[in-house]
């Protein structure tokens, strides 16, 4: 699509990466687009692309290099001309989850890298699969670590999937808060 909205947004193409999200011109002015793929990672690079013909300039060096162990890596080796009327992100297949880096900003610039990481290794799970008897419960133990994490907000989410008909997945939201204070519930 070529004109870009800011996301997450069910009108916006989906599932997508979106590593300079305009309305680009690959194969005008010698610019090209080329990939690479190993088992480790896939590389997009948009090689000195333009803007379509338009009231837009500018040139685009940069890549986008997603890997197998679900981490995204954008690298803008060198931008210029118009920066300010693309998005950068990611958002899921249904347009209703995505984490906006920028939306028509002054942002991206030479020598720019952003990563996005998986970051929920502070949340484990006592089991990780089982069954009960209709009636029954068990007890499953989720421990938060702040171990090696900085000062913020962490949030993810569990999801259990079971073979209950009317419920076959339920979505349990986890926020996790790591501060210098400790705070104590009341007895």
């Amino acid at each position: 699509q070529w004109e870009n909205s800011s996301i997450p947004s069910s009108s916006a193409p989906k599932p997508a990466i979106f590593g300079f999200w305009d309305d680009l011109y690959p194969s005008m002015e010698g610019g090209e687009v080329y990939y690479h793929s190993t088992t480790e990672r896939l590389v997009v690079w948009f090689d000195d692309v333009v803007h379509y013909n338009g009231g837009y300039n500018g040139t685009y060096d940069f890549q986008m290099v997603i890997y197998a162990n679900g981490e995204i890596l954008y690298q803008y080796r060198s931008v210029s001309g118009i920066l300010n009327s693309a998005t950068i992100g990611m958002q899921n297949a249904t347009g209703n989850d995505g984490l906006q880096v920028t939306y028509n900003q002054n942002y991206v610039e030479n020598n720019l890298a952003i990563v996005f990481k998986k970051v929920n290794d502070w949340l484990t799970i006592s089991s990780g699969s089982g069954m009960i008897e209709a009636g029954a419960s068990n007890m499953i133990n989720i421990t938060a670590d702040a171990t090696d994490l900085e000062m913020g907000t962490y949030e993810c989410d569990l999801i259990v999937t079971t073979n209950d008909p009317t419920n076959s997945t339920i979505i349990i939201p986890a926020v996790f808060t790591v501060s210098n204070q400790a705070q104590l519930d009341p007895p």
